[in-house]
Parts: C-alpha cells; structure tokens; sequence
C-alpha cells in the first residue's frame, strides 16, 4: 500500500530550538552521571549530532532541542527517578567554568548570584533565572520557557538547577548551608522526601513560582575567596564573551530563521545578505569572524529540521528530503551519515 504524503507543511521548530547557543554543561554531567548509574547515552548523542568527547570543547554550543532529546532519554533508562537532583549536585561551582570562578570571587554571596544570573547564557542555563527581594528574604526565581513544570524535561531542570545552586552555596561558603525553604510549581513526585534530604529545609509544592529562598543574613555573607581585581578582571572577561556570543547568536538566528523559512529552497548568500542590509562580501567577512560560513549554517538548519522530523516519525523519507531541499533519499542518507553516522532508518530506529 502506498503512503499517503500529508499535503500541509509540517511546523518549524522555532527558532530557540535551532539555535546551537546554550553551553553544554548540563548534558556533560548528565552523561557522567548516567554513566555512573550504568546508562550509556551515546546513542542518544549521536542522534542529535553529538558525541561524548564532542561535549568537552570549549566551544560547543547546543540547542534546547538537542537537550530535551538526550535528557528525555536519560530520564527513560535511568534506574533513578531523581536523576535531575543527582545531576545537580554532582556540579562543583567550577563546572560552571569563568561565570563560576567569577561568582567565588564576588564579595558577598547575593553579589555572587546577581553575577551568575547576569552571565546565566554563558553557564549553559536552560532555565531562566532572576532575583526577587521583599522586607525579610531574597528569593531566586526559576522558570521554564520551553516545557511545563510537570513534563519530565522541566522537573529535571528544576531539579538540576535548583539542587545546582544549593550546590555551589555550600561549596562557596559553608557546607552546612540550608534554604530558608524552596517552592516548586509542579506537583510532588513520589520522591518528594528526596528534595527534603537534599535541602534540609520546608518544600512546598504546586506554588506558583519555582523559587528557592535564602535565610535572613545570608545575602550579605562574605565570600572567602573575595578579591576584588580579580573578580573585576573576571566581570570584563565575562562581558566580552557576552557580547561577542550575543553577535553570534543574532546573526546566526536571523539567518536561520531565514532559511528555515525558505526551505524546500535554499536561498543564495547574496538574497540572505540583501535581507539583512549588508553586502554579500560583509556578511560572508562577518561569518569569518565568527568563525563559520553560509553553507555550514545552511547545513546546521536542514539537520536540525531532519532530526526534528525523524524524532517525529510521522512522514516519509521521501517527504523528508523533500522538504529540506535535498534531490532524493540518498541525498538525505548521506547527510544523516555525515551529520551523526547513522542512516535515517537507524535514527528513527533508535528514538528513546
């Protein structure tokens, strides 16, 4: 029987889920973590372009997408339901990298938080955070932009990040350190009692907020590793690398924006130019800088567009090459190949 090929386009991840802009030090623990508990995630690496030494450059960034399908896999063959609370408090205030070293340098703990929740892009944070102060507490605030409190995803990034920031509060300052309390917005898992051994403080759930309250006193502690020129020299590092990222991130979503939204057609380097007002010479100079080119952004679009549609394994291959532009089947086999050296058939496969 032949396959009926759906005549509406199939929906675009938007453009956050393309985007490679969120270090990868989240999925760097989970696989050490996963490890340790006897789960191999190298798969479910390859499968979103990854691969575990891939995890340790420098330079790698991520899309949201590409973690939600390695976190979803771990949370389905972890023999741990807590696995974002283990993740979290497996990370030393160093993972963090220059946003951490720049936090145990601060000279208060509050100035310590305000500093990784400015810098919070630079961390690898896939949860955004703020800081909200009234008479007697100051409360950091954790919300989800992408899932729901309760979908597995955004619990273990509660998790993680919470467990995370209680983390570095006891590595930082004093080992005995509690929250004054914590409230979640999704309801109480069945490990609820963990979240209690872990912070040692009230937990409350289904609140409206996600938030995680520090004892009156505690903002202004001072931190032991205080140094003011070093954590100024730490700050302008930080503020560099926030800017020249935040270039980055904008030319390379306007662009892929743009030719997310041309495919099946791939667009010329002179019509993307023209549409971002720059010459094709200027923009091509502006993707030297950043290190990249066209063609490679072109090329991260249709992959990240493949594997989205693959994981979805509702159309044919031959719809799927369709719509990325590609001229047959072979032609999208030997880019799944090149992309995580699996076939098509082997990604759909091996989804879980």
């Amino acid at each position: 029987m032949a396959e009926l090929i759906p005549t509406t386009a199939t929906p675009t991840p938007p453009a956050g889920a393309i985007s490679a802009t969120i270090a990868p030090n989240i999925l760097r623990y989970l696989a050490r973590v996963s490890g340790e508990l006897g789960v191999d995630l190298g798969d479910a690496l390859e499968r979103v372009g990854l691969t575990p030494d891939l995890l340790n450059s420098p330079e790698l960034r991520v899309s949201f997408r590409q973690g939600d399908a390695v976190i979803r896999a771990a949370l389905a063959r972890s023999p741990r339901a807590d696995l974002g609370l283990l993740v979290g408090t497996a990370q030393h205030i160093a993972a963090s990298g220059p946003v951490g070293f720049g936090m145990m340098t601060a000279p208060t703990l509050i100035a310590a938080i305000r500093l990784g929740i400015e810098f919070q892009n630079l961390a690898g944070s896939m949860v955004v955070w703020s800081v909200r102060e009234d008479e007697a507490h100051t409360h950091v605030r954790a919300e989800l932009t992408a899932v729901a409190a309760d979908d597995p995803v955004g619990r273990f990034l509660i998790e993680e990040g919470i467990a995370n920031i209680t983390r570095m509060v006891r590595t930082a300052l004093d080992p005995s350190f509690r929250p004054a309390r914590v409230s979640f917005a999704c309801a109480p898992p069945p490990y609820a009692g963990e979240y209690r051994d872990l912070f040692g403080c009230p937990v409350a759930f289904g609140a409206d907020h996600t938030e995680w309250t520090l004892p009156a006193g505690w903002p202004e502690r001072r931190l032991p590793g205080a140094d003011p020129w070093v954590h100024a020299q730490t700050r302008a590092l930080l503020s560099e690398l926030t800017t020249r990222i935040g270039d980055r991130q904008e030319l390379y979503r306007l662009l892929e924006a743009r030719i997310a939204r041309a495919l099946p057609e791939i667009p010329a380097i002179g019509e993307a130019a023209r549409a971002l007002h720059l010459t094709e010479r200027t923009l091509r100079r502006r993707l030297a800088e950043l290190g990249t080119t066209f063609a490679e952004i072109v090329d991260g679009v249709r992959r990240e567009r493949a594997l989205h549609l693959l994981e979805e394994n509702t159309l044919p291959l031959i719809r799927i090459s369709a719509e990325l532009g590609f001229a047959d089947e072979r032609s999208l086999r030997r880019a799944c190949v090149r992309w995580t050296g699996l076939s098509p058939g082997r990604l759909r496969g091996t989804r879980g």
